[in-house]
């Protein structure tokens, strides 16, 4: 925790917020793709 409280707020910032951004993307991207092939099978399951 101390590397927390005592290192540079820009290095800090980055270390916590690279790991939150790729965890969106990787939702975001999941859910994309999942729409993509429900809306395969016609607008009922997709509007479900």
């Amino acid at each position: 925790m101390s590397k927390l409280t005592n290192d540079h707020v820009l290095k800090t910032l980055f270390r916590m917020a690279v790991p939150m951004l790729a965890g969106t993307i990787a939702f975001n991207t999941y859910n994309f793709v999942d729409t993509m092939f429900v809306a395969k099978l016609g607008t009922v399951p997709l509007a479900a």
